[in-house]
């Protein structure tokens, strides 16, 4: 190798690209046939973006003998870079044809069968990618992204199958890796499979104890992919209620030995619902003889009725019910000490406020389990981001305090403190109860900087901070006056600062409103049985009957979820007209609507192309006309006053 070549080698590799440069056509003016040169002014092009270039050194390198597995990646590459996918994924076959365990080659041939819709090819590379490197997150989610839009029934053979559901049964055990974002990845997955189908249609046609013995109930037990599934969080989709719901029953009522992690598993998720299930007569029998087990699975298949404490003292020195120790004893006793010492603003005295008080105080919401790790910035990063059109206030780039006012069970202030660890978070609710939940998950987060405060929104005027950041979410439309609450956080707002408000849409809430009305003819109280009644009623309904897209609400799995969906004490909607009166008459302006997703911003765009920066309120009921389900999660609204 030329000296110079050997600098210019070793230059690139500390990043002077420039220093480089100069070297190769110093080696190529005495030596023109110097392919390694031109290869290196190759790497040079394509770092800088100049594909074409890339190419035309390339072509030079693999005339003077410079070919190989390295020039054919940066020819993929540039060929890439070009948007020429088909010559970039010949390059990329060659790479991975010379070098089997090219772990690049693989993730970017997944990258360009993906673009081209073939997802099943797309995951079959990107496991390869995971086989060879089992830590490279990139291709984890290029996997999971791949496999949300996956054709199941043509997701290649057993064998690629079986990689498939090993990445992602790995992914609980990736360290950093989200896989809350990717649960219902998992669950299409488990879904898709034979036994999962079988079990269904069995179930359908009897739910006999005697199903226990087919080969496919037993798959299932032992499937690691499902037992990390129901250990995980709520399963919000309907089937997977139904197949745990019937392997319950099925195994209460059989006389067998099934396996510890199983039931475990099954517990665990029965917790999390709160008992959300229905028991037949059968099951209701058995469990009013069933005596106090000594051995973990039964013990397990009881705590998925009500439980550990219920059925036995002493569960803790119990092997293997350990997690179940630790959700249904240790944390609840931890919550009830956390409870005790949250300090208190002010007696909660207003009548309305008292209701809601004890709903949340007998059901803590929400329920939750994991939370998505955000993006470390700031709240003007935050807001540049999703509104591009409005001029952040320099103040809000530096560290903020932030007013959570309604924090439930602290998932919104968790978040917003993990978000922003150097700002300080007060977190305020009206129930001690969800408050204690809250404090007991900032600790396991090493969420540190929030303050947890027991109070109500109306006596604000106890408290003298004020607030860069008010936070109100799912609450004022739990009041009896709504306005009444949104004045009282106003003058908690700093001068600059923004507020964000999220409220109920009467429209795409009529469905809601409907059944909440079907509730109270029927005399159905908030009690754990009328809410699993109702839930029964609702999932016995036929498939196209307007109650059923209560299925679809998260909130509709858990018995604190239903009892805030459909039992609230409090509810009121609103409209978009009324929201753009509220601002005027409290001096806010809008900043803009935190939409759901794309879909919707780019039917605003399209309906409303004059209107930049999507702050008109009158345009959004006129889309909101035409798209009455736009808004089903809330209207989210940011908004600030400019106190000059």
């Amino acid at each position: 190798m030329h000296a110079d070549l050997y600098l210019a080698r070793k230059l690139y590799d500390a990043g002077d690209a420039e220093g480089a440069e100069v070297q190769c056509l110093a080696v190529l003016e005495r030596d023109s046939g110097a392919g390694d040169a031109y290869a290196l002014l190759a790497s040079i092009c394509q770092d800088r973006g100049d594909y074409s270039g890339a190419l035309k050194f390339l072509r030079l390198a693999e005339a003077h003998g410079a070919a190989g597995a390295g020039t054919a990646y940066l020819s993929g590459l540039a060929h890439y870079g070009l948007g020429a996918m088909t010559e970039a994924k010949r390059a990329f076959e060659l790479v991975v044809a010379a070098e089997p365990e090219n772990q690049n080659a693989h993730r970017n041939l997944g990258l360009i069968a993906g673009q081209d819709g073939e997802h099943s090819v797309a995951a079959a590379h990107f496991c390869r990618c995971l086989d060879i490197a089992p830590g490279d997150a990139a291709a984890r989610h290029n996997l999971y992204d791949a496999l949300a839009s996956i054709d199941w029934d043509a997701a290649g053979s057993a064998g690629q199958r079986a990689s498939i559901l090993g990445h992602l049964q790995a992914g609980f055990e990736a360290a950093g890796f989200d896989m809350k974002r990717h649960i219902p990845v998992a669950a299409a997955a488990i879904r898709a499979g034979p036994d999962f189908q079988m079990a269904m249609t069995a179930f359908t046609a009897a739910s006999a104890a005697s199903l226990v013995s087919e080969a496919w109930f037993g798959v299932l037990m032992n499937d690691p992919l499902l037992c990390r599934v129901l250990n995980f969080d709520i399963i919000v989709l309907e089937e997977f209620e139904f197949l745990a719901t019937h392997m319950r029953r099925a195994l209460l009522l059989a006389d067998m030995d099934a396996p510890l992690g199983f039931c475990v598993a099954l517990a665990h998720q029965a917790y999390l619902t709160e008992y959300a299930w229905m028991v037949s007569g059968e099951e209701a029998n058995a469990l009013m003889l069933a005596k106090a087990p000594t051995d973990a699975p039964t013990l397990a298949i009881l705590a998925a009725y009500a439980p550990l404490n219920d059925w036995v003292e002493g569960a803790e020195g119990i092997a293997g019910l350990e997690p179940l120790v630790r959700q249904q004893i240790l944390e609840p006793a931890e919550e009830a000490e956390l409870a005790a010492v949250i300090p208190s603003l002010a007696p909660v005295t207003d009548g309305a406020s008292r209701a809601v008080k004890a709903q949340y105080e007998g059901n803590p919401f929400p329920r939750w389990s994991h939370l998505r790790r955000p993006q470390l910035g700031s709240v003007g990063a935050t807001l540049e981001f999703l509104f591009p059109h409005f001029k952040v206030p320099e103040k809000l780039f530096e560290p903020s305090t932030i007013l959570v006012a309604g924090c439930g069970t602290g998932q919104q202030s968790i978040a917003e403190a993990l978000r922003y660890p150097a700002s300080e978070v007060t977190a305020i609710d009206l129930s001690r109860a969800s408050l204690a939940y809250g404090l007991r998950k900032s600790r396991q987060l090493e969420a540190g900087n929030i303050q947890y405060l027991e109070a109500d929104i109306l006596d604000l005027d106890e408290m003298d901070q004020v607030f860069d950041v008010v936070e109100c979410t799912g609450v004022l439309h739990h009041m009896d006056d709504p306005m009444a609450g949104w004045r009282a956080l106003m003058p908690k707002l700093a001068p600059g600062g923004v507020m964000k408000i999220a409220l109920y849409s009467e429209t795409a809430r009529r469905h809601v409103s409907r059944v909440r009305d079907w509730i109270a003819a029927e005399g159905l109280g908030p009690s754990p049985n009328d809410i699993r009644l109702a839930r029964r009623h609702i999932l016995g309904l036929a498939p196209d009957h307007a109650h059923r897209s209560m299925t679809e609400f998260a909130d509709f799995y858990s018995i604190s979820g239903t009892r805030d969906l459909l039992f609230h004490v409090r509810e009121q909607c609103f409209t978009l007209p009324k929201i753009k009166a509220a601002l005027e008459q409290l001096g806010l302006s809008l900043i803009g609507l935190n939409l759901p997703d794309d879909r919707i911003r780019d039917i605003y765009r399209t309906m409303f192309p004059g209107d930049a920066a999507m702050t008109d309120l009158n345009n959004w009921a006129r889309l909101e006309a035409k798209q009455p389900d736009a808004f089903r999660q809330m209207y989210n609204l940011w908004c600030w006053k400019d106190d000059g």
